[in-house]
Parts: structure tokens; sequence; C-alpha cells
């Protein structure tokens, strides 16, 4: 049986192109998305209960990083978001697919109830400056503390206009 390759983040029209090439291995495209569904649905208890348990967590390293995703149908791809929800204490990551990066994608995980306009999860975030951030926080009453690495890259962009400022804060981080 092939081994399918995810991570070459190839779809698996590609994927059935190298089967084929590579092993002569005459693979269609629906038996790869039929296996690959077949699995996520035998994996999705697990990915939930990984999300039940980032969410315990009183602290939140959490990130969204671009990523193209084909659009079925138009030949092109179109930027998505991975969202990266890590349990700093327990280490668990938990990742988010979502075609954008607005607070909906942030409020969809944390719990938000639209009726009530309230947040089940409590906790404090750690983040970049992306103002998304920084609007949930305000409207619902958590914390965020920003990362030390992007208010460590601010002073060094200040660099030697004021050395008296920059230096013992680069000192210190």
């Amino acid at each position: 049986m092939p081994t399918i390759n995810y991570e070459d983040h190839l779809p698996h029209h590609r994927q059935t192109k190298r089967f084929k090439r590579r092993d002569g291995i005459d693979l269609g495209r629906q038996t790869l998305n039929g296996w690959t569904h077949a699995t996520l649905g035998h994996l999705a208890p697990l990915g939930s209960a990984m999300r039940a348990e980032v969410l315990l967590a009183d602290e939140l390293q959490i990130d969204e990083t671009p990523m193209n995703d084909l659009d079925p149908g138009h030949g092109a791809t179109r930027e998505g978001r991975l969202w990266v929800y890590r349990d700093i204490g327990g280490g668990t990551c938990y990742f988010d697919w979502h075609p954008g990066r607005g607070a909906g994608c942030l409020l969809a995980f944390l719990g938000h109830d639209p009726e009530t306009n309230t947040i089940a999860w409590r906790g404090t975030f750690h983040t970049d400056g992306y103002g998304v951030y920084d609007a949930v926080t305000g409207a619902h009453g958590l914390r965020h503390a920003s990362c030390l690495a992007h208010i460590r890259h601010k002073f060094v962009e200040l660099g030697d206009t004021a050395p008296g400022v920059t230096l013992p804060v680069l000192l210190h981080i």
C-alpha cells in the first residue's frame, strides 16, 4: 500500500500523479479523499479532547499563521489561517483552520455565546500585536500579555536612535 505523504502539503491530485510516476500505482483522487475523510472521522474525538484540554488552561499562547488553501473550481489558491492554541503549562497544542483571521475565529474557539455575548474561557492570552486580540480581551474582560519577542523587535527597530532606552531594555530581555 502506498504511503500518503502530507508533509509536502500536496493536494490529492498531485499525490495521485506521484504514485503513478514513482510506484506505478493508479489511485484515484476520490480514493485518497475517502481515505483522508475516513481517517479524520476516526481522529475527530481525539481532536475534541485536545481542544477541551487546551481550554482548561489559564494561559494560552495563540497565533494565526497564513497558509494557502486550494479553492476548488476557481483554479487558484486563497490565503487562509491556521490558528494555533498552546497551553503554556501542559504544552498541548490545538490547530484550528479558518479561511480568515477575524475575531469570529478566536471567539468561536473560546466558546463565545452570541445571545449573551459571553465567553466560556477565562484566562490570559500571550500573542503578537494583532489587533483582534486586544479587541476580544477588551470586550470580554480577558487578559492579554504581549509576546516578548515582538516587543523586543520594536526596540531593535529603534536601534541607535535612542541607545539610552533601547540598550537597557534589550539587555533585560
